[in-house]
């Protein structure tokens, strides 16, 4: 039996990731809309452990394109082979050939630039292991990525650093990279990342600037599946 529990932690809300966030309509989600990122994971976190009536947790990244069948079909990846972090993967923008699945071990170095995290190329991605559905990775970016109960137990869900970030016009200080320090808690307690190669969702690259002024209105929604 798996009961997921969605989560989306937003400050833009793009029209065209809000309608397929909204299509999802078939398991509880809980919205965050407008908290810094470092308060939204630990309110998502605090919330899942607090109801043990969900199984999983599943982090929908807020910029990403994804649609109900890429959720139906982690979901069902989950029920045939009980993985402990199944995930779908993205594009990391606009600009460069490169996926957002990295092999490499973060935890050896500090991570200052994106190079340093040896994203695969897409097309390399497409064919890598090429009869192989599920491929084992050190860093996936949190695109679309379903975390069963025992690892979010262990797990801190915090940032990696923290950091002024520009949200909107303005700068903030604030914690940044939770993908990258969840990545390594999952290594340092030995918890597999696995993607789905079939789940290729689309991803826009940095957009912040494109928040409101105003972007923190902190508000918790949680909406129920319809049945």
């Amino acid at each position: 039996m798996i009961n997921p529990l969605m989560t989306v932690m937003g400050i833009r809300w793009f029209n065209n990731c809000k309608y397929w966030i909204d299509r999802i309509n078939f398991i509880d989600k809980l919205i965050l809309d407008g908290y810094p990122h470092d308060e939204a994971h630990i309110i998502a976190k605090d919330y899942f452990l607090k109801h043990d009536e969900y199984t999983h947790l599943l982090v929908y990244g807020e910029d990403g394109l994804f649609t109900p069948d890429h959720v139906k079909l982690l979901i069902e990846d989950a029920k045939e082979h009980d993985f402990q972090v199944i995930s779908g993967w993205t594009n990391i923008n606009l600009k460069m050939s490169l996926s957002n699945v990295g092999m490499d071990d973060l935890r050896k170095i500090p991570i200052v630039d994106y190079r340093q995290y040896k994203f695969i190329d897409i097309i390399d991605f497409i064919n890598y292991k090429n009869d192989d559905i599920f491929i084992k990775c050190f860093y996936i970016g949190l695109p679309l990525t379903l975390i069963r109960r025992d690892a979010m137990e262990k797990v801190t869900f915090e940032p990696y650093m923290i950091k002024n970030v520009r949200i909107g016009k303005l700068y903030y200080k604030m914690g940044i990279m939770h993908d990258v320090k969840f990545a390594i808690d999952c290594a340092n307690n030995n918890i597999p990342i696995y993607v789905d190669k079939r789940i290729f969702g689309l991803h826009y690259g940095d957009t912040s600037m494109l928040a409101s002024d105003n972007p923190f209105k902190r508000l918790m929604i949680v909406q129920k599946a319809m049945v």
